[in-house]
């Protein structure tokens, strides 16, 4: 089953981020990514490394505003773009993206806390907090109760999810659960271009490379 019929309540949206000047970043003699992304909504930075699936290829970081629509297919245990558009080409393989924390697991049919690594704030703004430590633990604490309706809804946490190895209904849980309805108004995706050789990367549709 493709992911658009999954997102069907989802449509395309021309992102701001779709002007710039595209920068390669290529494996190291290691074959491994190293990336820093940018989660958005204000949930930090996520550094990052990613072993490359393919001998020649490219990591891109695409960002779109909410609502979106993905046409991608699992084969051979990875997530790949089926339909070219927006940036994305045939072939793409999804490698991450940014996802909320609290989410719905399909497989436990409930609301739960999922993986992802949790973005920091950059250093400057680390050194210049002074919010307490037992204030911290509080407003994680009742985060998730907020969500659910017991507080006043605060903006829920985000997380870089990582596809690797992941079966397709997790993954799909954690694309689907970007919502505006849950104060998400964008969503970043990390995707590895095989074969660069040839090929052009469009810088429309909110795709940038880093």
């Amino acid at each position: 089953m493709q992911l658009a019929a999954l997102l069907a309540a989802y449509r395309p949206s021309c992102s701001p981020w779709c002007s710039g000047r595209p920068i390669f970043a290529r494996g190291t003699s290691q074959n491994f990514f190293g990336t820093t992304v940018d989660l958005g909504d204000g949930s930090g930075f996520v550094d990052c490394e990613l072993p490359a699936l393919f001998t020649r290829s490219v990591l891109l970081t695409v960002r779109y505003q909410l609502p979106f629509s993905l046409e991608a297919a699992p084969m051979q245990g990875v997530l790949k773009v089926t339909t070219p558009g927006n940036g994305l080409q045939v072939g793409d393989v999804l490698r991450a993206c940014s996802t909320l924390e609290l989410r719905y697991d399909s497989a436990r049919q409930r609301m739960c806390y999922g993986a992802g690594i949790r973005g920091q704030p950059p250093p400057s703004e680390q050194v210049a907090s002074t919010e307490s430590s037992w204030m911290g633990r509080m407003r994680i604490e009742y985060s998730w109760i907020s969500e659910l309706g017991g507080f006043r809804q605060t903006r829920p946490t985000k997380v870089l999810f990582l596809t690797d190895g992941k079966p397709h209904q997790v993954v799909n849980d954690a694309l689907i659960a970007n919502t505006i309805d849950r104060g998400v108004e964008s969503i970043v995706m990390l995707f590895e271009r095989p074969n660069l050789v040839g090929s052009t990367v469009d810088t429309c549709g909110g795709l940038y490379v880093t």
